[in-house]
């Protein structure tokens, strides 16, 4: 964000603490399986030297960058690959979809959807994700022009 955009910020919401947890464990026993897999079949050095750093970059995109900020005049959506930014008078409305895996979209006039990744839902935390898309559709919808 700019220096303009971080002055502006009203809210902002990341992946909920238990994903984050999750994720985090998971990365770190399928890199522990890697670099255990490389040192059984010799790639001592090696293996440390290119897995770890590239599971530390999977965890940042993945994990700890994707977010949602409602700033004074936009939405902006940071996702593991992707960023973008909604104008409220640029959005068509908010949907949520109970039964998604992203169950939160912001439709925009141009006719193409915007999914923020930090709203996830899954079987075991889809009314947590019902919950947290609600209230950010509820927050969004708040700031849309009449």
């Amino acid at each position: 964000m700019s220096l303009s955009e971080t002055a502006s910020v009203d809210l902002s919401w990341r992946l909920s603490t238990f994903t984050r947890v999750a994720d985090l464990s998971a990365f770190i026993a399928f890199g522990a399986v890697l670099i255990g897999g490389a040192v059984v079949a010799g790639w001592d050095g090696l293996a440390f030297l290119v897995l770890v750093p590239v599971a530390m970059w999977l965890c940042w995109r993945l994990v700890l960058q994707p977010h949602i900020t409602l700033t004074q005049n936009a939405v902006i959506v940071q996702n593991p690959y992707t960023r973008r930014k909604a104008d409220y008078s640029d959005i068509a409305g908010v949907d949520v979809r109970p039964d998604s895996r992203f169950p939160l979209a912001i439709r925009v006039n141009s006719g193409s959807d915007i999914t923020p990744w930090c709203v996830q839902g899954g079987p075991l935390t889809a009314r947590r994700a019902q919950r947290r898309a609600d209230q950010i559709a509820t927050a969004i919808r708040a700031r849309l022009p009449a």
